[in-house]
């Protein structure tokens, strides 16, 4: 592997920190496994599913909170 070194916004490095601590985790591996599966493959939908139920103390089913993941990932994706 290589070392590289990349500048992001600040909010957008707190949003990698949030994922790699509910993930336990680090940010690198978030990054290389988001690139890997290009951010639409099953388990990125049930890893932000999985987030939105967690923040959102389970009062969407897990249907509900799919679709809204699915909803986020193609949006973001199409941007």
């Amino acid at each position: 592997m290589r070392e590289i070194k990349l500048r992001l916004e600040e909010s957008d490095l707190q949003f990698l920190d949030n994922l790699a601590t509910e993930n336990k985790t680090t940010r690198a591996d978030i990054i290389r496994r988001n690139l890997h599966s290009a951010g639409l493959s099953s388990t990125a939908l049930h890893s932000v599913t999985t987030a939105i139920r967690q923040r959102t103390s389970g009062t969407l089913s897990r249907q509900q909170a799919e679709h809204v993941a699915a909803i986020a990932i193609s949006t973001i994706a199409a941007a």
